[in-house]
């Protein structure tokens, strides 16, 4: 078998067992952007899709590889296909995008927890992020389990990032949809009042220092100046696209 159609056809098998979770297929003639079925169409996406690349630049051969239809990486964490598809202007190409496990399998990727006390402070993690390679203040947030009972998920991530525990049944705010340009993530906001009782107990790969209570006035300045300095110095970023999405949710409840 040709190993073009062989990639092909492992992307088709692929999508077709995690098609209820696979997203809306869009139709081009509505000006959307259509994921192709037909795979006699794929070759000629991959070859426009080059095309265009180069024209940005990029040498042929990196051009080719950067539009290979096909399942690129499964990890741990999820899976990265790139995916033929036409546009409005009735153009073929191809787009790459990230797919958490737990959205193929269950439809919402994660949960993110706003944690409040009694008083109306709100709960946040001091944690190291890999991807930015930067100390961050952020809301907890876990991923979303499927089948897993959502205040249990909650309580878990309270525990383990936050040493909290619930005071309160926890309300959801909305959702949010953090990197709609690569990421076919949906990620769903929850509120809950807590009580700080014991000390973080992160999991292995985590690094989460400690917790900062702030109240409403302490959120507005960070939200200008983007940073969060602790009573020793260190700076913390104030940027997580979570954590924000959340702030602007609190505003409408």
């Amino acid at each position: 078998m040709n190993s073009s159609i062989k990639r092909y056809e492992e992307y088709l098998n692929f999508k077709k067992k995690y098609i209820k979770h696979w997203g809306y297929g869009g139709d081009w003639k509505k000006g959307e952007i259509e994921l192709l079925e037909d795979i006699d169409l794929f070759s000629s996406a991959e070859k426009d899709a080059a095309k265009l690349i180069v024209s940005l630049g990029i040498s042929a051969s990196d051009a080719q590889k950067r539009s290979l239809v096909g399942v690129r990486d499964e990890t741990r964490w999820g899976v990265t296909v790139c995916e033929p598809v036409k546009t409005p202007s009735g153009h073929l190409g191809t787009f790459v995008r990230f797919i958490p496990w737990s959205q193929i399998i269950g439809g919402v990727s994660g949960i993110v927890v706003v944690p409040v006390l009694s008083d109306g402070r709100f709960v946040f993690i001091k944690t190291f992020r890999n991807a930015t390679r930067s100390w961050c203040l952020e809301f907890p947030r876990g991923i979303k389990d499927v089948g897993k009972d959502i205040t249990d998920l909650i309580s878990e991530e309270l525990s383990l990032e936050a040493g909290a525990v619930l005071d309160g049944k926890p309300v959801k705010l909305g959702q949010v949809e953090p990197d709609d340009g690569a990421v076919f993530s949906v990620v769903d906001i929850y509120k809950v009042e807590v009580k700080i009782t014991k000390e973080i107990s992160t999991e292995t790969m985590e690094a989460i220092s400690g917790i900062s209570i702030l109240g409403k006035g302490e959120i507005k300045k960070l939200l200008k100046t983007q940073k969060y300095i602790d009573s020793d110095g260190k700076k913390y970023e104030f940027k997580d696209g979570f954590t924000l999405s959340a702030l602007a949710l609190l505003l409408n409840n």
